[in-house]
């Protein structure tokens, strides 16, 4: 009787365990995949992920989309500019980061992650709108680019765009950056104030510090990243090919997520709520936000994500007139922008 007890019992567990393991291997295969973020160095409108994943709208508006929290979480590491994005790529410490064109090309040539990466949308375009741009005192005698010579000019690291740019534009303008000028790294919070004190005579100003300063008066623009290249992707989002291939589903819904929630704030309905995100971001005023703030004084994002090759192709072949790469890279096998919600022309 008890052998019968027992092997009856046995079934009912062995049905029961087979009932079940479907369910828990469901439910492990629907867990959401974490995503790890490098961030580029910017806040608000400069890198956008800073707006769309923040703490309100990850509690008010994302879940509403359907794919936060079920296909995927999100996660965020600051960094002082691209540089430190690519080696937390490279260690496999982030999933997406965000890099700029001089990043980028560092990454390709000398192959830092491990089975490649790949460009898979924009992140800003300095084709309209607000460009960076770089600033002296009120007053200061600094009124051209030959006025640099013998200047200290700061932007927020050595061999980001910023600094980059920089660097074309002098040599344009016959200028040698090693030796008629002397620059210096200062993070872009700190690049106003560093003006004001006579620390630098120019700095690279980007927003909403830029609007920051402009509230406050004394100081002027000498000129902008665009007065350099044109129209040009700066930043732009990318992945390596191993978390691509291992999670496409997840790629495509944070990217759908992210087009979605710039889109939430971009609608004028929104406008009074996109402002006080701002303010939580930032910590700027929103009387200091309100003239620039998402508007056409802002950065321009593609609301499509959407980049061409020789938007970055025209930036990363500066690297090379300017001699600080023997070589260029080929943008175009880099590129994939098939994991946006949309299809790219």
């Amino acid at each position: 009787m008890t052998s019968l007890l027992s092997r009856r019992k046995f079934i009912a567990i062995t049905a029961v365990s087979a009932l079940a393991t479907p369910a828990i291997m469901r439910s492990a295969m629907a867990a959401p995949v974490p995503i790890r973020f490098g961030n580029a160095g910017a806040v608000g409108s400069g890198c956008m992920e800073t707006l769309i994943f923040s703490s309100t709208m990850q509690k008010e508006v994302l879940p509403s989309f359907g794919r936060f929290g079920k296909d995927y979480t999100f996660s965020m590491i600051m960094t002082k500019g691209s540089p430190e994005v690519v080696n937390l790529l490279a260690a496999g410490q982030v999933d997406i980061g965000t890099l700029s064109f001089s990043s980028l090309s560092a990454v390709v040539q000398k192959d830092m992650v491990p089975g490649g990466i790949k460009v898979i949308a924009d992140s800003y375009q300095d084709s309209k709108g607000f460009s960076n741009t770089y600033a002296v005192k009120e007053g200061s005698p600094i009124k051209s680019i030959a006025d640099l010579r013998g200047k200290k000019i700061a932007t927020n690291g050595f061999g980001t765009g910023p600094d980059i740019l920089l660097r074309l534009m002098l040599k344009r303008n016959g200028l040698d950056p090693k030796n008629d000028v002397e620059l210096l790294e200062i993070g872009f919070p700190n690049m106003g104030p560093a003006i004001r004190q006579d620390r630098i005579d120019c700095g690279c100003m980007v927003q909403p510090f830029w609007a920051m300063e402009q509230a406050k008066g004394g100081l002027k623009a000498v000129f902008t990243q665009r007065d350099i290249l044109g129209g040009s992707s700066l930043l732009f989002h990318t992945a390596p090919v191993s978390f691509l291939q291992a999670q496409p589903n997840a790629v495509r819904a944070f990217l759908a997520d992210y087009y979605e929630g710039m889109k939430w704030l971009y609608d004028p309905a929104n406008r009074q709520k996109a402002l006080q995100i701002g303010n939580e971001v930032t910590k700027s005023p929103i009387e200091t936000l309100s003239p620039y703030f998402l508007t056409d004084n802002d950065y321009y994002h593609a609301p499509d994500g959407c980049l061409t090759v020789g938007m970055i192709q025209n930036a990363v072949d500066a690297m090379k007139e300017i001699g600080l790469t023997t070589s260029s890279i080929d943008v175009a096998p880099v590129l994939d922008t098939s994991y946006l919600p949309g299809k790219c022309s």
